[in-house]
């Protein structure tokens, strides 16, 4: 159990429903159970506060070297719902920056003891700039890490957000003992929705966080499903909602429950979730459900033929040198076949 719930992403929530509801006469294995859970969620908080204030301290940094830069899930989120960084299960810190400044962020990242996750080449770094939207640096001594982002996707589920918008939009929001720029709400409700489709929504989660937003702000659904249309994202917005319906008996507009394209997309990818909740299987990028939920024949061709590009796992893999980088796009397909053989 205690695995299912790391894994799904819900740890806090069973603490709280194993320790917030009276069991009577708790059997031996029911306390059994919750002393478990205790010790699992205790780890939780400890990380939580760790990587929390590892986030006041890196934006504190940038602040003072006037960078720009946005947070977007992580322990932001879990303040953002519930007033509490502890709510959420994270494992890294997400900030968003302008591209232009990547450079700067770098630096800056070096400076307070950051080390790439992967020491890449300029013709892989290039690439990477070109094809996806995030790196990863690691703390070495403190074992945090943070995803820098100068895209919210790449070209593997390409939805075209106006990231000048989110900037332009963003709102500052209090975080514990200071106070940190985020998206605002119709803009981060939009990533959150498309952030967990286009990872199979293999952690409920993702979905559950949507379905909190939804529930506490004064969200409007007709005018976020509008902001959508705007982006290509109608569709992933209605098979969230449907699932959101189906998972947490959120109420949606009557017109999304008749959409027959996103309600069958809906009951397809329900299914893949309760079968898969406590066995989870290596789900394939390319199955039909995933793709269906990009709108446009562009956008399901353009993230068909990024299967094949080369990705940090194929650098890390085999470390080639820079005059035979080409090699990567052969090395793509074995990498392919070795990961959804079976």
């Amino acid at each position: 159990m205690i695995a299912t719930a790391r894994r799904q992403g819900i740890l806090p929530q069973l603490y709280r429903k194993l320790f917030n509801d009276i069991y009577p006469d708790e059997k031996t294995e029911i306390l059994l159970l919750k002393n478990q859970v205790k010790e699992a969620y205790l780890s939780h908080v400890r990380s939580a506060m760790m990587l929390s204030a590892e986030l006041l301290r890196i934006s504190a940094e940038a602040t003072e070297k006037n960078l720009e830069f946005l947070c977007i899930k992580g322990p932001l989120l879990a303040y953002i719902l519930y007033e509490d960084v502890t709510m959420r299960q994270y494992g890294d810190l997400d900030i968003l920056v302008p591209p232009d400044t990547l450079p700067r962020w770098h630096a800056l990242l070096l400076g307070c003891g950051y080390t790439p996750a992967v020491d890449f080449t300029p013709a892989q770094y290039a690439h990477l700039r070109r094809h996806t939207h995030e790196t990863s640096y690691i703390h070495p001594q403190k074992g945090t890490a943070v995803e820098l982002h100068w895209r919210l996707t790449g070209s593997d589920f390409p939805v075209p957000f106006d990231i000048r918008g989110f900037f332009k939009r963003s709102v500052t929001v209090p975080f514990r003992n200071g106070a940190l720029p985020a998206p605002e709400t119709y803009d981060h409700l939009l990533y959150l929705c498309v952030h967990g489709a286009k990872h199979h929504w293999e952690r409920i989660e993702w979905l559950y966080d949507v379905a909190v937003m939804l529930d506490r702000s004064p969200i409007d659904i007709l005018q976020l499903l509008e902001k959508a249309e705007k982006i290509d994202a109608r569709r992933i917005v209605e098979v969230t909602l449907i699932l959101c319906e189906k998972f947490f008996l959120l109420p949606i507009p009557e017109r999304v429950r008749k959409n027959r394209t996103a309600q069958r997309l809906g009951e397809t990818i329900a299914k893949t979730l309760n079968r898969d909740f406590f066995s989870p299987r290596i789900r394939k990028k390319l199955d039909p459900a995933h793709l269906m939920m990009l709108e446009r024949p562009g956008q399901r061709l353009k993230a068909a033929v990024s299967m094949f590009q080369p990705t940090p796992l194929d650098y890390r893999t085999a470390r080639l040198p820079e005059a035979l980088h080409f090699l990567y796009y052969f090395i793509r397909p074995w990498s392919i076949w070795k990961r959804y053989r079976g």
